[in-house]
């Protein structure tokens, strides 16, 4: 799916790990009111972001990546913080997820 909007909330950051061209990332848990997602962040948005940002993502994509639904923001699209820890937002994860779409 492309062209995805979506203001969330960071729940988890996962570990970090380096690419075999030196690039890191994170596999970040993020939710939104209807749902949870893991939220692949590279390299220095790792470190600028952390659990309970609130942050707006514009164009960005979603992907299947080793059988787990992401989103991504790749590189049309732009990730802002807009503010931490005050929003609703719900868990469980997205039913797309479980269908590897």
């Amino acid at each position: 799916m492309t062209n995805v909007n979506v203001s969330c909330i960071i729940l988890d950051k996962g570990p970090v790990q380096k690419t075999r061209d030196e690039h890191r990332v994170s596999r970040t848990l993020v939710a939104d009111e209807s749902a949870s997602v893991t939220l692949s962040l590279w390299d220095d948005l790792i470190d600028l972001l952390h659990a309970g940002d609130i942050i707006s993502i514009t164009n960005g994509y979603t992907t299947t990546f080793k059988n787990q639904f992401t989103l991504c923001v790749g590189k049309k699209g732009q990730l802002f913080k807009v503010g931490d820890f005050t929003m609703l937002f719900n868990e469980t994860p997205c039913p797309a997820a479980k269908h590897g779409v």
